[in-house]
């Protein structure tokens, strides 16, 4: 395992479902429909494999792409 920015990256041949993604999970559940679907999609992605930033964009295909939402890193 290798530690990049005080994150550990776990190489993984399945999906570990301890505490931290069974409650990113059981958020995401519950905003289902909600505002904050969003943000608990980054949470889930953030529980599963840790990220540096984390976005979410509409592809477009004559335009060029829709910024939704962004997570950039604390202190940026």
């Amino acid at each position: 395992m290798e530690s990049v920015k005080g994150k550990v990256y776990r190489p993984a041949l399945g999906l570990m479902f301890d505490d931290k993604v069974i409650t990113a999970f059981s958020n995401l559940w519950r905003c289902l429909g909600n505002a904050d679907f969003s943000t608990a999609v980054m949470d889930v992605l953030e529980a599963v494999c840790p990220t540096d930033s984390c976005g979410v964009l509409v592809f477009y295909r004559q335009r060029k792409p829709l910024s939704l939402l962004h997570r950039l890193p604390c202190g940026s």
